[in-house]
């Protein structure tokens, strides 16, 4: 059965606690050591019954999987990824409010996210026309994010919060507009990796 999965779907075992071999496989992956099984261990009772799900509610899952590809990221540039646990409470937050603008960027054109039943649902291809409006859109939370965290208009400078890009959408480099137009190609893939999936309306012509 685990070979009739979509690989880029983990297979995620739930358990009450990360005890006996969940605990051996979590450290595998810590270690880097599993790498060639796509398959991830879900302490059920000790990641449901806390304070964070229930303040994060249905978004909880999305932010740690939007934090999980920028961990990705980060090894694979082999740059400090620090995991969801060791987060500061702001960075934790941060990635909720990306979590929570992803659902108002679905249903800005006309989509819902609905639980993942569809092992093809991470290759979801958004089109040119929506591509375009919502990589608008995830600059815009940016710049705003950047804003209220204190950052200013100048040459980049992370240590000093100052960056060159808090402008128009329309007046970035297109290298700059390349990293909004990514954040929203991988939406599918990261909303996969927390169980849900975005879904079209159905046309009423298209028949059963």
């Amino acid at each position: 059965m685990r070979n009739a999965l979509e690989p880029g779907i983990p297979l995620v075992v739930a358990l009450s606690r990360a005890h006996g071999v969940g605990r051996l496989i979590n450290d595998a992956h810590a270690s880097g050591k599993l790498t060639s099984i796509n398959l991830e261990m879900f302490p059920t009772l000790e990641l449901t019954c806390t304070t964070e799900f229930v303040r994060g509610g249905s978004f909880e899952p999305i932010a740690i999987a939007l934090h999980s590809r920028w961990r990705e990221d980060q090894i694979a540039a082999e740059k400090v990824a620090p995991t969801w646990e060791e987060l500061d409470e702001s960075r934790k937050a941060s990635n909720r409010a990306q979590a929570r603008d992803i659902k108002a960027k679905i249903h800005s054109i006309g989509c819902t996210i609905v639980p993942l039943n569809d092992w093809g649902a991470k290759d979801f291809a958004f089109k040119p026309e929506e591509l375009g409006r919502l990589a608008r859109a995830e600059h815009e939370r940016w710049v705003s994010e950047r804003i209220d965290s204190g950052w200013r208009p100048g040459p980049k400078d992370p240590e000093k919060k100052l960056t060159p890009y808090l402008i128009p959408y329309d007046d970035l480099p297109d290298d700059a507009a390349d990293l909004d137009r990514n954040a929203v190609r991988v939406i599918p893939q990261i909303l996969a990796a927390a169980g849900f999936q975005i879904e079209r309306p159905r046309d009423p012509g298209a028949g059963n």
